[in-house]
């Protein structure tokens, strides 16, 4: 999707809501039935999150009951704001430094593995 010429703040507030309403649409197929889940072809990453809040906890009681597995929780870090400003990867930056949000990665790099895997045996 082609985003009009705007503002570096007002362009990432429209990504933003995009990808809040591809969410919500998403959402709405899952409860409507349209998206197998019995073949776990799909899995949720949640994105700058809070572990410890009442609203996280919500979210994967909401998810379990829809038997979305959830890959990796990616917590709300500057590290990202950081290596955007630097024009870096995470993975690039300096290992000490963003250790945790690494590490936070690597649930959701092994299920991609896996699925790739499955998808070239298929194939």
């Amino acid at each position: 999707m082609h985003l009009p010429a705007a503002s570096p703040p007002l362009r990432g507030l429209l990504l933003r809501l995009l990808a809040r309403l591809t969410a919500v649409g998403l959402l709405r197929d899952l409860l409507l039935a349209k998206v197998r889940r019995d073949e776990n072809r799909i899995g949720v990453v949640a994105n700058r999150v809070k572990r410890n809040t009442v609203i996280y906890q919500s979210l994967m009681r909401f998810l379990e009951t829809l038997r979305i597995p959830v890959i990796a929780t990616l917590r709300d870090s500057q590290n990202y704001v950081r290596a955007s400003e630097q024009g870096l990867g995470l993975h690039e930056m300096k290992r000490n430094m963003v250790e945790q949000d690494v590490a936070d990665w690597e649930p959701m790099l092994a299920w991609l593995k896996a699925k790739e895997g499955a998808w070239r045996e298929t194939a």
